[in-house]
């Protein structure tokens, strides 16, 4: 398969009283056409912001980002015209999302007009009504307003937009963590549908690795602005290698009270080191129970551990 987006020791620094937070801290990582890598992480870890410097929301500190094999920061006016129609994004919150004086047509059709999508004012809302079909909403919604909705409603308008100057490279940015359990699953659904049907590549961000893992081909944990483990979906989820990976796994809740009693919850010791400091050594070594000598000289750099199985610590293999 083709590399859509390639990743090459990613920086994003932002200057802060008493330091520089080291969001993103050298990251590297492909996508490829039609997958869906899965970004997780606790909150705080640098994983949206890694995305969003990837799609030039931010300015990169240091590193490379290519797109279809061109540096997204170096792109053109023509080519960034370009660019901001192959690559969207669907945002965590849909109540802040969508311009609230905008009626649900105008929202679908900004960016046709932007991209100069549809010959004529019918032919765009025709399609903004099939758009809304796509996404199971009725197509008289139309002329409502964004708070007229609830906030899975709200999740497929923000969907429905990101489609309408059809794309090839969505990013969502935890498009469920603010919605009910019911609602996450029909939205995750939804997304899954829309790729097979439109064969589109998402780079997908949650804190929720249950979640993540349902709609992933990849994952790729974040700790701290760096990936400590990479690897494919099953492959992570069933034979976890980073021992951040393994906590982050245990506290996943199990349905089944039987089986739940007997799973062992993985407590990580100590506190989450202050993102302004450098750190020497493993950035997890202060929270790990198989931490030693060794830790305090690893570079943090990620290994194969497995064919297609990456994983940043020492004590991997």
């Amino acid at each position: 398969m083709n590399k859509i987006l390639e990743v090459e020791n990613l920086d994003k620094f932002f200057k802060v009283p008493g330091g520089i937070v080291r969001a993103v801290n050298h990251v590297n990582f492909s996508i490829f056409e039609g997958e869906t890598l899965g970004i997780v992480g606790e909150s705080g870890c640098g994983k949206t912001t890694c995305g969003r410097t990837c799609i030039g929301m931010y300015e990169k500190s240091g590193g490379s980002v290519k797109f279809r094999e061109q540096e997204v920061e170096r792109l053109k006016k023509t080519d960034r015209m370009a660019f901001t129609k192959q690559v969207q994004c669907i945002f965590q919150d849909p109540f802040s999302s969508l311009n609230p004086r905008m009626t649900v047509e105008r929202i679908l059709e900004e960016g046709m007009l932007v991209h100069k999508i549809g010959d004529s004012q019918a032919e765009r809302r025709e399609m903004a009504e099939e758009l809304l079909q796509k996404v199971g909403l009725k197509k008289e919604y139309e002329g409502r307003y964004p708070h007229e909705f609830s906030g899975g409603q709200r999740q497929r308008i923000g969907i429905a937009r990101a489609l309408s100057v059809n794309p090839e490279f969505i990013f969502c940015d935890e498009p469920i963590s603010a919605l009910d359990v019911s609602v996450q699953a029909q939205i995750l659904n939804l997304l899954m549908e829309l790729q097979e049907e439109r064969r589109m590549t998402y780079m997908f961000v949650s804190h929720d690795i249950s979640m993540v893992h349902h709609i992933s081909d990849r994952i790729a944990v974040f700790y701290m602005g760096r990936i400590v483990e990479l690897a494919d979906a099953d492959e992570i989820c069933k034979h976890p290698v980073h021992p951040y990976t393994k906590a982050l796994l245990s506290a996943v809740p199990i349905a089944d009270p039987w089986k739940a009693k007997d799973k062992k919850r993985i407590i990580m010791q100590g506190d989450i080191p202050s993102v302004i400091k450098c750190h020497e050594g493993c950035i997890f070594k202060d929270r790990c129970r198989y931490a030693d000598g060794k830790c305090e000289c690893y570079d943090g750099e990620l290994k194969e551990v497995e064919p297609g199985h990456l994983a940043a610590c020492c004590h991997a293999e």
